[in-house]
């Protein structure tokens, strides 16, 4: 073998050992690079589980927030629905108490217009009956008056009566015993005329006292 053999072998032998030398370094940084990546995509997965986890809580927190907010809710609507029934139960009493009222202060306003038809009334019997009274004293004065004119002009009448008759039998002749005669027709008539009075008045007190009978057993 000749020095030019030995050195193209020696330099074969070194080329395959530098290349086999690359490629365990290619082969080496590759496996290196692929680690750091899967470490990278692990830490990022559990990166990712992390704020999965985080955005679980929350929504369950969030779940319970709205659940309890739903609670509250329908407690509020309940409360609601009982005031509401509460308020139509007040307001029915309410009603059932101004009608009530509105018929007692209707029975009230009849009694009382009873009352004032029945004091009216009283007012109005007191005013009749003063002035059927005041009648009865009017017509009993006039009555008593009446009899006593009665009297009078029967008495003067019977005297000029007992002058005319002695003037008439020529007992007496002057000029009083035929004034006597006179005065007898004239007493005679209103003695007549006075009892016709009379006994107007008379009946009238009798309708006056028949009247105030019957108011006072009324």
């Amino acid at each position: 073998m000749t020095n030019m053999k030995k050195i193209l072998i020696v330099l074969i032998a070194n080329g395959i050992a530098f290349s086999g030398y690359l490629t365990v370094q290619y082969l080496s940084s590759n496996q290196l690079s692929s680690q750091h990546a899967l470490e990278a995509v692990i830490a990022q997965r559990e990166a990712t589980n992390l704020k999965l986890a985080a955005s679980r809580d929350e929504v369950t927190a969030l779940a319970h927030e709205i659940d309890a907010k739903n609670t509250k809710i329908e407690t509020l609507l309940r409360d609601i629905s009982e005031k509401e029934s509460s308020s139509q139960s007040l307001q029915t009493q309410i009603n059932t108490h101004q009608q009530a009222y509105a018929q007692q202060l209707l029975k009230r306003e009849e009694t009382i217009a009873a009352l004032d038809s029945q004091i009216a009334a009283l007012k109005q019997r007191i005013v009749d009956t003063d002035k059927l009274y005041a009648q009865r004293y009017s017509l009993a004065k006039q009555v008593g008056d009446l009899n006593e004119r009665i009297l009078k002009a029967s008495h003067k009448a019977e005297l000029s009566k007992t002058a005319c008759e002695e003037f008439k039998q020529g007992n007496s002749w002057n000029w009083v015993s035929e004034e006597d005669c006179n005065n007898f027709n004239k007493w005679r008539q209103e003695g007549q005329q006075l009892i016709v009075e009379f006994e107007n008045k008379n009946r009238e007190l009798d309708g006056v006292n028949r009247q105030i009978a019957t108011f006072n057993a009324s």
